[in-house]
């Protein structure tokens, strides 16, 4: 893993800090809350923009949040289901953060070497602070005092005018629209009615959710590990 120990100016401890690697095979990361997935005209633009440019794509995103249920309306394994229905040939992976940093520690944990993080528009510049533009050539940072030391790398994928968002997919599958469902995301009626049966059948299985926390899949998860890899004022 290209992560190693730094001392810290001025403190008594070291940190660790990521280290680009130029040699390791880039790992595109496309992710969000996903609920619901927005289609070709949405994320699937995204993932068509990573598979163009990237030989291996992951798909990530953050375990629902209970406090926000009238955004994030699907569970955990329903968006996994539709995530895996619409991208069958993606390795999915679900993570405990959607602060940027918290999902690159996550990413470098799975053991993906080199992630580089693909985002829209919209995100671009919250990015830029903590990870540099890709360049298959980016040059191992190491020296502290550099700009872009302890950054992960990241592409922007341009707007333009038939983009959709998540946001008017979710306000048409709950208002019942199919034809404006439809509309955005390019689906056909079996996507319509996968996201809606699952939008009316099950609760949160609460069960499930706290197995998947406390196990990733056979790895102890603590809440806060991985932040170790960033340190940094503000």
């Amino acid at each position: 893993m290209p992560v190693v120990d730094y001392p810290v100016k001025g403190k008594d401890f070291k940190v660790k800090r990521y280290v680009i690697d130029n040699k390791a095979e880039p790992t595109a990361v496309v992710f969000g809350k996903f609920s619901p997935f927005s289609g070709p005209k949405g994320h699937g633009k995204l993932i068509d923009f990573a598979k163009d440019k990237f030989k291996e794509v992951i798909i990530v995103s953050p375990t629902r949040n209970k406090k926000d249920k009238n955004v994030d309306i699907f569970t955990d394994e329903q968006k996994a289901k539709i995530i895996e229905k619409a991208n069958p040939d993606i390795k999915f992976h679900r993570i405990q953060s959607d602060i940027p940093i918290r999902m690159f520690t996550r990413v470098l944990e799975l053991g993906y070497e080199r992630p580089v993080f693909i985002v829209g528009e919209d995100r671009g510049k919250s990015f830029s602070r903590f990870f540099k533009e890709y360049n298959k050539n980016n040059k191992a940072i190491k020296d502290q005092d550099g700009k872009d030391f302890g950054k992960g790398e990241y592409l922007v994928v341009p707007r333009s005018a038939g983009d959709t968002s998540a946001t008017k997919v979710r306000k048409a599958l709950q208002s019942d629209d199919k034809e404006e469902f439809i509309r955005l995301t390019g689906y056909d009626n079996n996507m319509w009615d996968y996201m809606k049966g699952l939008l009316d059948g099950d609760e949160l299985d609460e069960d499930i959710l706290k197995a998947f926390v406390k196990s990733n899949n056979g790895n102890s998860i603590d809440e806060n590990k991985g932040f170790c890899y960033f340190y940094y004022e503000g």
